[in-house]
């Protein structure tokens, strides 16, 4: 299951940077403005292994959380 792909997140947000071309050429480019974020991508690459219950079901899940940058802006302080 995917919650959400860094790729639709970046193209939502106002604006997605990548300074040092770590997903591309270096740069800046405005998103759709969708998502009141706005996220800088570095080279650091993190990835934790986390699980949880699914709410509906009771099933147990796990999954990847990867993060290649950092995203600011009001929805980035939610509660996950």
């Amino acid at each position: 299951m995917c919650l959400g792909s860094a790729a639709a997140i970046r193209c939502s947000a106002r604006r997605s940077a990548d300074p040092e071309g770590v997903d591309g050429r270096a740069g800046t480019v405005e998103g759709l403005g969708l998502l009141d974020i706005a996220t800088v991508m570095s080279p650091e690459k993190s990835t934790t292994l986390v699980s949880g219950t699914h709410c509906a079901t009771g099933a147990e899940i796990e999954g990847y959380e990867i993060h290649l940058g950092r995203s600011e802006g009001a929805i980035a302080r939610g509660p996950w």
